[in-house]
């Protein structure tokens, strides 16, 4: 997944739909069924707070959810004689949930698919602004 095109396709999605984008909108506070901004408050049926890093920024939520890191690692297609000797051949999925998650996966296209988060931010770390 391309995390740009993603959004992008996700925003034309939304937009087609009439729903408005307010892009440079600081969130200040998040609730059962509304958001507050530095531009008013946004109310709807629902409302998801899908934050991660960003999650310290917001004072009612400093303390209430733990902020993961994750990766992800994604291969291109790889052939079936390196599936069969590997033992992976049957699109098995392999997890872990000792502590926090872990899998791997085959793709539709033939390639493989890692991923994981175990390690929380540091409590009080700022936000990685660099690009």
């Amino acid at each position: 997944m391309q995390p740009a095109k993603l959004i992008r396709g996700l925003a034309a999605a939304v937009r087609a739909l009439g729903v408005t984008i307010h892009e440079s909108t600081r969130v200040l506070d998040v609730g059962p069924g509304r958001a507050r901004t530095d531009r008013g408050s946004v109310r709807a049926e629902a409302v998801l707070g899908c934050l991660e890093g960003f999650t310290p920024s917001l004072r009612s939520d400093r303390r209430s959810m733990l902020t993961l890191n994750s990766a992800m690692v994604v291969t291109d297609p790889l052939s079936s004689e390196l599936w069969r000797a590997v033992g992976w051949d049957r699109g098995e999925l392999l997890g872990d949930g000792a502590h926090a998650y872990t899998y791997a996966q085959r793709t539709a296209d033939g390639g493989s698919r890692s991923a994981g988060a175990a390690l929380p931010y540091r409590l009080g770390s700022r936000t990685d602004r660099w690009g």
